[in-house]
């Protein structure tokens, strides 16, 4: 009777870890937008930092070609997005909302 109860406590956790697998993956969002200059051209090679302000993680990247960025696997919660390139005015949004499964432009 033990080897019973103990094989469908086993059978039970082993279940339960693909479900709690499969939830994690809704757990994020993506942080994406496009850098333009005062003329509304795209600026590419621009620095991006994108920062977690509940636990200070910095994530940064260079725009592409297309003045565009992407941060995918952001945890929810409040950011603060930094953007400089040599020659123009560093622009900050200093709390930025990024809320689960959603692409936040």
């Amino acid at each position: 009777m033990r080897s019973i109860r103990r094989l469908s406590v086993v059978v039970l956790l082993t279940l339960a870890i693909p479900a709690s697998a499969t939830a994690q993956t809704a757990a994020t969002a993506t942080v994406l937008g496009t850098v333009t200059d005062p003329q509304q051209a795209v600026v590419a090679g621009a620095a991006v930092e994108l920062r977690d302000t509940g636990t200070n993680e910095v994530r940064t990247q260079a725009t592409n070609s297309a003045g565009q960025y992407s941060f995918p696997g952001v945890a929810p919660g409040v950011y603060k997005i930094t953007v400089t390139m040599q020659g123009f005015k560093t622009v900050t949004i200093s709390s930025f909302n990024v809320d689960v499964n959603k692409s936040t432009r």
